[in-house]
């Protein structure tokens, strides 16, 4: 990124609160935050993963997508359905990652107190958890 003239800098000590500074400083400086699982275009873009995908010879009796905070899944999801509707997209999550499967289990948000994983972002929170399920994980696999 810095090759590319941007300003780089680290902060917190963990994702969350990473985040949280790079929103504070957006807000402090009038520039817009891109948040991963709430912008539409992401979620679209990650979809570009299911064109290559779907240009394999043979088709695919399932897709493994990392759930995260929905959007990746979202967006291979809905190309995936749209274009090889026999193929089942199942998300997956890290042990210890698990709020979003708790959350989609229970039909609201379940966040744990620790992620214990090397997954960015592993722990939802409601705005993730209600732009994912209202994209459709409601019609998807379990």
């Amino acid at each position: 990124m810095r090759a590319l003239g941007a300003e780089v800098v680290l902060s917190g000590d963990d994702f969350d609160a990473a985040k949280a500074r790079a929103r504070a400083h957006a807000e402090k400086n009038g520039f817009p935050f891109v948040e991963d699982g709430k912008e539409p275009a992401i979620n679209e873009g990650a979809g570009s993963m299911a064109v290559e995908l779907l240009h394999w010879p043979e088709p695919f009796d399932a897709i493994l997508v990392a759930l995260g905070n929905g959007a990746l899944i979202n967006g291979v999801g809905t190309w995936v359905k749209a274009h090889a509707p026999r193929t089942e997209v199942i998300g997956i999550c890290a042990t210890g990652a698990p709020s979003m499967q708790r959350s989609w289990a229970s039909g609201s948000v379940v966040t744990t107190e620790t992620v214990a994983t090397i997954l960015c972002g592993g722990n939802v929170t409601e705005e993730q958890f209600q732009a994912w399920f209202a994209a459709g994980a409601n019609g998807g696999s379990e």
